[in-house]
């Protein structure tokens, strides 16, 4: 979502208006529960895109999210999946945990869940990036 909103330059003032316009079923009913509630207490309404996403957090993802998070990312392993899968969930997992890692610790933790054969030739090259990672993993895989 903040991907479409900033790519529509769509201002702040707006942005919680456009999302609630986009909920469907149990988010449409909680958006209205929220904001009868939110009334009722005699709150303003939520007009902070950051605000909004916050409880969304709090009603929709587990209270562990952050957990189950780093531990997937901590857990991930290549294993029968082709290099293509391995590295588009290592992309997610590092975008959902927000890592504040080197480049280098990044590249480690890449070349770490890749298959074993896949490790020790990788790390005869010096590797700048996940990109120079993946695209030498590629090439082992052919």
């Amino acid at each position: 979502m903040d991907e479409v909103l900033e790519f529509k330059q769509v201002p702040e003032d707006k942005l919680v208006s456009l999302v609630a316009t986009r909920f469907r079923g149990r988010a449409a009913a909680w958006w209205q529960q929220l904001k009868q509630t939110r009334l009722r207490q005699g709150k303003d309404k939520i007009s902070s895109w950051k605000k909004l996403k916050k409880k969304m957090r709090v009603a929709f993802l587990p209270h562990n999210y952050s957990r189950l998070m780093y531990q997937r990312l901590q857990n991930l392993r290549q294993n029968s999946r082709s290099v293509d899968d391995y590295t588009t969930e290592f992309h997610q997992l590092v975008a959902r945990n927000d890592l504040a890692e080197t480049e280098e610790q990044l590249v480690s933790r890449y070349v770490g869940g890749l298959l074993e054969q896949f490790q020790f030739t990788l790390n005869m090259f010096e590797l700048f990036s996940v990109s120079d990672a993946y695209q030498k993993a590629l090439q082992i895989e052919k």
